[in-house]
């Protein structure tokens, strides 16, 4: 009797974890989202930009927003702003396109012209030291750069992917201090 009980809860037991394993195996061979990130981006134009035939494009320059998704969305779309970026990442790794890539925008004066400008929603306080970037922010936004790097033969390096502070006369510290340039050129060499 002590066997075939003993027998019954190992079945009870052995079932369970077979179909816990099953629930597993179903997550673990989901089709994964092999669509290109420019497949998964909204246009929401901006009047700020410059149109300019065959320009030639050789650096990415981080921002920092200095605020939310939303309020940079819409300041980038005022015209009296006078500012624009080709893209916005939020925290939570939603991408928006602001400027076609053949248009120059309004971020970096004056490498507008030969650079995409990237932006990334957060804050930096009166020190220049930012909030922190998010797993999600900082993994969208390498495939992100990653691709438009590859689209334009832009090398992967701190001479051509470089943060707003380090343009020739600009004296913001954007994207701020926090922003981790190590972990974010491993992303870009590894994903």
């Amino acid at each position: 009797m002590e066997l075939l009980l003993i027998g019954l809860i190992g079945a009870l037991f052995l079932k369970g974890s077979l179909e816990k394993d099953k629930e597993n195996e179903k997550v673990d061979f989901q089709p994964k989202d092999t669509r290109s990130i420019f497949e998964r981006i909204r246009f929401i134009p901006s009047p700020n930009f410059t149109v300019k035939e065959n320009r030639k494009i050789d650096r990415i320059i981080i921002h920092i927003t200095q605020g939310s998704m939303q309020s940079a969305v819409s300041w980038f779309k005022m015209t009296r702003s006078k500012v624009s970026a080709h893209f916005l990442v939020s925290r939570a790794g939603e991408v928006v396109q602001m400027v076609k890539l053949q248009d120059v925008a309004w971020h970096a004066a004056p490498l507008n012209t030969r650079s995409i400008g990237v932006e990334h929603e957060g804050y930096y306080d009166y020190k220049g030291k930012t909030n922190n970037f998010t797993q999600e922010q900082y993994l969208t936004s390498a495939k992100l750069v990653k691709e438009l790097a590859t689209r334009f033969n832009i090398p992967l390096d701190r001479v051509h992917i470089i943060g707003h502070r380090e343009v020739k006369g600009v004296t913001k510290t954007c994207p701020g201090y926090n922003w981790d340039w190590d972990y974010y050129m491993e992303l870009l060499r590894t994903i």
